[in-house]
C-alpha cells in the first residue's frame, strides 16, 4: 500500500510538472500572433492608382512609382491598437525624372504577387511594389479616435548609415475609407521615399 500512494504521488506530480511546463510554454507564445482572440485584420484596397517620389543622392525627387495601393493591418479588437501592416501598390509603373544634377535614381525593385500574402482576397496583379513589411514597422500607435475617426503612424527603416529610420508614415481611417501618405526622414542620404500629403487612397476590402 505505501509503495501504491508513493507511485501514486510520483504520477500526480509528474502531471502537475507537465501542466506547469505546458502553461509556460504557452506564456511565450507571441501575444500578437493570429491565435489570440483579441487580433483582427482589416483589409485596405485602391481602385485608383497611387504614387509616391524616391530621390538622388542630392535630394532631388529622381523617380515616380504609381500604382494601386493595398494594405494589410493587424490589429486588437479590444484596443485598437495598430500591432502590424503590409502595405505595397499593384500593377506599378516607374518614371524616371530629370533633375538638375543630372543624377538618376535606380528603379524600384518589384515582386510577383506569389510572394504577397492575400493577394487573392486583395485582387493585386503584379508586378508589386512592397513598401512595408509584417515586423518592419516601428511605433505603431493609436494616436486618437474622434467620432469614429483612427489615426495611426510608424517609422520604418532604410536610411543610410547611421540613420535610423528612412520614412515616417501617417494614416486616418474609419470603418469605409484609409488615406495616408510618407514623409522622407533621411535628410543625409535621402534613401526615405515621399508622397503628396494623404496620396494613398484606399477602401475596405
Amino acid at each position: 500500500m505505501k509503495n501504491y500512494l508513493i507511485r501514486h504521488c510520483q504520477l500526480l506530480l509528474a502531471c502537475l510538472f507537465f501542466s506547469f511546463l505546458f502553461l509556460s510554454c504557452e506564456k511565450v507564445i507571441d501575444p500578437n500572433s493570429s491565435s489570440d482572440g483579441n487580433v483582427a485584420y482589416s483589409y485596405w484596397v485602391g481602385e485608383i492608382p497611387n504614387s509616391y517620389y524616391l530621390f538622388n543622392i542630392m535630394g532631388e525627387k529622381g523617380r515616380k512609382i504609381t500604382g494601386k495601393p493595398f494594405m494589410v493591418l493587424k490589429y486588437n479588437r479590444v484596443s485598437l491598437l495598430i500591432l502590424d501592416c503590409e502595405m505595397g501598390l499593384s500593377e506599378i509603373t516607374q518614371t524616371g525624372i530629370a533633375t538638375s544634377s543630372g543624377l538618376n535614381v535606380p528603379p524600384e525593385p518589384t515582386l510577383d504577387i506569389s510572394n504577397i500574402d492575400f493577394k487573392d482576397k486583395l485582387g493585386l496583379k503584379s508586378p508589386v511594389d512592397l513598401l512595408v513589411t509584417w515586423n518592419s514597422s516601428y511605433f505603431a500607435t493609436k494616436d486618437s479616435i474622434i467620432n469614429g475617426v483612427q489615426n495611426f503612424k510608424f517609422r520604418t527603416k532604410g536610411g543610410g548609415p547611421g540613420v535610423m529610420y528612412g520614412s515616417e508614415w501617417k494614416f486616418t481611417y474609419n470603418n469605409v475609407t484609409l488615406t495616408g501618405g510618407v514623409k522622407n526622414l533621411d535628410l543625409e542620404y535621402y534613401f526615405g521615399s515621399e508622397s503628396d500629403i494623404n496620396a494613398f487612397n484606399l477602401l475596405k476590402k
